[in-house]
């Protein structure tokens, strides 16, 4: 008897059933794919897409193209729940996809919930296709003036997103900018003393900010604590991750 096969999401663990779909449509059943995005984007090379050394087409696979070239059915959407017992998933949208087999591989995000509203120029590093709007605001900034930019997350996705900003405010815009990591207790906090020595800190107090040790020193520093952090620059943040009991707004990171 033919089944529906529903997939919801396209990424890595989903790859070769996508690559293989014909095989399970020539039996006579059912796939479709639920995603956000025509695209999946390979979050590892999203960072060298900010800084131009990829661009977008470098670093996506075009699900939807995939999907349905091979017969399958694809859906632009997001999951909002499962109803297990009528075999069915409903979207964000409102509506409802039945289905025999179900598979999920949605991926990572940043909750935007800890994001006030008056917020501006926040953006969250999942999904990667965020990086682009971010690359341009960049560029549109350093091309007028010297920017500072704060990155939330002290891991060594954070260090990457950090060297790829330089490289793209250095190639791009007529002044260096300004860049510190928020990284909590301390940046690289899980690796080595070896490893955390590849990265330059010109702080005492390695967890209240990072810098590029080429950047001007004259800005005034961002200090984290444990109620808030100071914004003494216009700033351009990159939410990479941050505890569910803090919110941001344009001046503080406050629970």
């Amino acid at each position: 008897m033919a089944k529906h096969l529903l997939l919801v999401g396209g990424g890595h663990a989903h790859m070769v059933i996508l690559a293989n779909l014909r095989v399970f449509i020539n039996k006579g059943h059912k796939v479709t794919v639920v995603g956000p995005s025509p695209y999946h984007y390979y979050s590892g090379m999203g960072p060298g897409m900010l800084g131009r050394t990829y661009a977008p087409d470098d670093i996506r696979f075009f699900t939807q193209h995939v999907v349905e070239k091979q017969g399958g059915i694809f859906i632009l959407g997001k999951a909002a729940r499962v109803d297990p017992e009528g075999r069915k998933l409903i979207l964000e949208s409102g509506d409802t996809v039945p289905y025999d087999v179900i598979s999920f591989n949605v991926g990572s995000y940043v909750p935007e919930t800890c994001i006030m509203d008056t917020a501006r120029d926040v953006f969250t590093v999942k999904p990667i296709e965020k990086l682009i709007d971010a690359q341009a605001r960049i560029l549109e900034l350093a091309s007028r003036k010297k920017i500072a930019i704060g990155i939330v997350g002290g891991g060594p996705s954070a260090a990457e997103i950090a060297g790829n900003v330089w490289r793209l405010a250095q190639d791009y815009g007529p002044k260096k900018p300004v860049i510190r990591i928020f990284a909590g207790k301390d940046f690289m906090s899980k690796f080595p003393v070896d490893v955390k020595k590849r990265f330059p800190d010109r702080s005492k107090d390695a967890a209240s900010k990072f810098s590029n040790p080429d950047m001007s020193r004259q800005s005034k520093p961002m200090r984290l604590s444990s109620n808030q952090v100071k914004v003494t620059t216009p700033t351009l943040f990159f939410w990479r991750s941050v505890s569910s009991r803090h919110r941001y707004s344009k001046n503080r990171i406050c629970p």
